[in-house]
């Protein structure tokens, strides 16, 4: 902060001694003695004036000096001068100035590379594969999770890691991500950074059910650097989008009195604009639905932007964006709209939305003329691949020989959350088309292995839903929110796993869909009582 008081970074030792840090940039040069006197008064603070900071125990503290560059001799006598004359002014042994320069550090990383950074070469391998990628595409959220697999040592086979290891791991795997999302920082590609940080968090969720860590310090710490990393990258986006908006408000002509704001979405080529601007659309206000409802459960936490809070305004609320369900991929970012709009409207028309979204759903995997919708397991760019190849003279891809027909990986699971609204008749109505379609869901094996973009060892389940059943017996299945097959430390924080949803939609299990259902909207009009969310 701006009264640092000499003080760039804090800490405790293991002695717990506090210590006190004054950064100085040399990169590839020395600091020199002119330099030095000119940063003297920054010293003086270093050394003289307390640390004051809450937990910080209030005894003398160490005072350290880095630069990353080398340090000349009369630096290194000067500063000996000046720790003589702190002895003899009866300052606390403590207060001596120590120096740590560009040798020292590239020396410390060298000896203790292994506890930070994974020994093997194929880690690095998939940053350079992430360096070559275009910073404006979708991330490579395989090669990501195959990265957090080999530094967290999720699937190999091997002992489970102490917790001291666990801790180290988890640091290597932010540093990882942190390094992968080069590219797309810099072209502020706000939605990639946001998927990595969503796949980081839940990954190290996944480390500790898999080597039977408990919660610590230190682990929380990263996980809630991740969580931050995906909140700050939505909240960026949200003040892109509050950007355009201005944009097209400043645009318009005075007597047109409605606004388009999907113009918001249209970039790049025209031709693939047509098809895909849609997408980009629905992924867009996911997102921005995410931010609402993290306003709503930490209003104080949540820092935005006027424009920020604007965009999120316009491009959540029903009616004011077009989107497209490409695809079941599409259904947990739909979800995000939708279960928003019920925190936010007190009327139905959320659970009509649900109800629709069944309906189109149904329709589309039951129809004669297609018969199929794409599963969540193909991109958008399959899907309408998929629509428009032979239109266009292309080849559609593979969407339909890998898509068993009349089937559907969410119907089921978004049916028993729609019964929960008690909204009996329309449940009615839709349960000839959901008993005739083909329910399918993959189970992984190990729960610790729920973060990966493929999975090797798991249940492939199919499931024929009886025409004729009780109301009664459909509630209670509606009631079930267990999730055995994530790990437990996910439903701690439930935006979190919906954020992950969005960029793996393969992996909203329907138990996930279950619990979230609850956890995000609190929909529970059911005989038996609603449980704690």
């Amino acid at each position: 902060m701006s009264i640092e008081f000499g003080k760039d970074v804090i800490s405790i030792d293991p002695e717990g001694v506090p210590c006190a840090f004054q950064l100085k940039g040399n990169p590839g040069s020395r600091l020199t003695l002119s330099q030095f006197r000119e940063i003297k008064p920054q010293i003086d603070e270093l050394v003289e004036q307390r640390i004051a900071y809450p937990g910080i125990p209030q005894i003398a503290h160490k005072c350290y000096l880095v630069t990353n560059g080398e340090i000349e001799e009369e630096v290194q006598r000067s500063v000996d001068d000046l720790n003589i004359g702190y002895t003899n002014r009866g300052f606390h042994p403590n207060t001596r100035l120590h120096l740590i320069s560009r040798g020292i550090l590239l020396d410390w990383a060298v000896k203790h590379a292994s506890t930070f950074w994974p020994e093997s070469y194929s880690v690095q391998e998939k940053l350079i594969k992430l360096y070559n990628e275009d910073g404006n595409s979708s991330i490579n959220l395989d090669i990501i999770t195959q990265g957090l697999d080999e530094i967290l040592k999720l699937s190999t086979d091997v002992p489970k890691l102490s917790t001291l290891e666990v801790e180290r791991r988890q640091i290597s795997a932010s540093l990882f991500v942190a390094f992968a999302i080069r590219n797309y920082l810099k072209e502020h590609n706000h939605i990639a950074v946001a998927g990595a940080y969503a796949a980081l968090f839940v990954g190290l969720k996944c480390a500790l059910q898999r080597h039977q860590t408990k919660k610590t310090r230190r682990n929380t710490i990263s996980s809630e650097t991740a969580r931050e990393g995906f909140l700050a990258a939505a909240i960026d986006l949200a003040d892109e989008f509050g950007g355009k908006v201005d944009q097209i408000e400043a645009a318009r002509d005075p007597t047109d009195k409605d606004i388009d704001y999907n113009v918001a979405f249209l970039i790049g080529n025209p031709l693939s604009n047509h098809f895909l601007w849609r997408t980009r659309a629905l992924t867009t206000a996911a997102i921005l639905s995410l931010v609402d409802i993290e306003i709503l459960r930490s209003p104080e936490k949540t820092l935005l932007s006027a424009q920020a809070q604007r965009a999120i305004k316009i491009f959540t609320k029903p009616g004011n964006v077009a989107f497209q369900i490409w695809g079941e991929g599409a259904i947990p970012q739909l979800l995000c709209l939708i279960w928003n709009w019920h925190n936010r409207d007190p009327t139905l028309k959320a659970n009509f939305a649900e109800y629709q979204l069944l309906n189109i759903l149904a329709s589309d995997a039951l129809s004669e003329a297609k018969g199929y919708i794409a599963t969540p397991y193909h991109s958008d760019e399959d899907s309408i691949r998929d629509q428009i190849g032979s239109v266009l003279g292309l080849d559609r891809g593979p969407v339909e020989k890998e898509t068993p027909k009349h089937s559907s990986y969410f119907a089921e699971q978004l049916f028993y959350c729609f019964v929960r609204s008690n909204l009996k008749s329309y449940a009615k109505a839709l349960w000839p088309q959901i008993t005739r379609l083909t329910h399918i869901s993959f189970v992984p094996q190990n729960s610790y292995e729920y973060c990966l973009w493929r999975i090797d060892k798991g249940d492939n389940q199919t499931r024929f839903l009886e025409r004729r059943q009780r109301w009664s017996d459909i509630q209670t299945k509606a009631s079930n929110i267990a999730t055995p097959n994530i790990p437990a430390g996910l439903r701690e924080d439930p935006l979190m796993l919906l954020a992950f949803t969005v960029f793996f939609p393969h992996r909203a299990l329907p138990e996930v869909i279950s619990f979230l259902h609850l956890a995000i909207c609190g929909t529970w009009f059911l005989p038996s009582s609603r449980p704690d969310r």
